[in-house]
């Protein structure tokens, strides 16, 4: 199998700024401190990250939460290649 090389386009925004920049962007994930509070955050991919706090990360991907007692940053990478996969099959869906 020969799919091209991932292409990630990343933007960081302020917090106050988070809502307006995700509707604007329509991003396939997004890493925030209160995640789930996003809108339409069931149909998109996010990660709440907030590493002083049981647990330390909540990751919804493809409509599948989970929770992580310990992160490292191995996990937080393949959160983003799993999201890009589920954006591109979505992507494929849709053009076929």
């Amino acid at each position: 199998m020969n799919d091209p090389p991932a292409t990630l386009e990343v933007a960081i925004v302020e917090p106050d700024d988070l809502w307006d920049e995700v509707a604007r962007f329509e991003p396939a994930l997004v890493f925030a401190d209160r995640a789930d509070t996003l809108p339409d955050a069931s149909r998109r991919g996010w990660v709440e990250f907030r590493p002083y706090e049981e647990p330390p990360a909540k990751i919804c991907l493809g409509g599948r939460l989970k929770e992580l007692e310990q992160i490292e940053l191995s996990h937080l990478l393949s959160v983003v290649d799993e999201a890009e996969e589920l954006a591109r099959t979505s992507r494929d869906l849709q053009n076929y």
